[in-house]
């Protein structure tokens, strides 16, 4: 299954060498991040890597200790990945191309996914699908690392439309194809549902990084 972005994404990863992406890997090794003492004050060995891309939170929690398994709309973008975490001896049998709308993984598989700036690169009704989707290969208990881009000067200026949930899609230039959601807090709100908050930062630009527990939220 392939969501709306396909096209997008698959264009500008196929145009990506894994060579060219070494040295932006590399500080991720063994890389120090709140987020880890997160997960690991819960217990969670066995993390999904949504919308994975290159690898580098894959290579993060699998050089701290963490299993990993991991998956991108991009065909391109899983063998960039693999090629790269190769270089580092991580397994990455279990990386795949998918889509967030339908992952294939089995119910419950995971302790924990974390999805970094891929439910704000959706319209709003497929981001709900994405994280009833992740919410169901993660345990009942377990935990979902969320983050989500803010909306900067650069991103209004560049050739866009707005979509009628307020998403952006871009007409021109190397993004042409991308949705860009920036997610207000009471979307945000609504989004997340009765799920528990157990962690959030926000960066000096204003990315919005969260820590859910898994809970129970039905889309109708």
């Amino acid at each position: 299954m392939k969501d709306a972005g396909h096209t997008y994404w698959e264009s500008r990863w196929s145009q990506t060498s894994a060579e060219s992406l070494q040295k932006a890997l590399e500080p991720y090794h063994q890389g120090k991040d709140e987020i880890l003492d997160v997960l690991k004050a819960h217990r969670v060995r066995h993390i999904c890597d949504a919308g994975c891309g290159f690898g580098a939170y894959s290579l993060l929690l699998a050089s701290n200790g963490f299993e990993v398994e991991g998956f991108d709309l991009s065909e391109s973008a899983v063998a960039v990945a693999k090629e790269l975490l190769g270089n580092y001896k991580i397994d990455t049998s279990g990386y795949r191309a998918a889509s967030i709308l339908q992952t294939g993984y089995e119910d419950e598989q995971f302790d924990a996914v974390i999805a970094y700036s891929v439910l704000d690169h959706m319209t709003v009704d497929d981001a709900k699908k994405g994280l009833t989707e992740l919410s169901r290969i993660v345990k009942k208990d377990g935990l979902l690392v969320l983050a989500f881009d803010s909306l900067e000067e650069d991103d209004l200026g560049l050739a866009h439309t707005v979509m009628q949930d307020g998403s952006l899609l871009y007409t021109q230039g190397k993004r042409a194809g991308m949705i860009f959601h920036p997610f207000k807090e009471q979307e945000l709100s609504e989004l997340l549902g009765d799920k528990e908050i157990l962690y959030r930062k926000t960066s000096t630009k204003g990315e919005r990084v969260l820590v859910v527990r898994n809970s129970p939220a039905v889309y109708k």
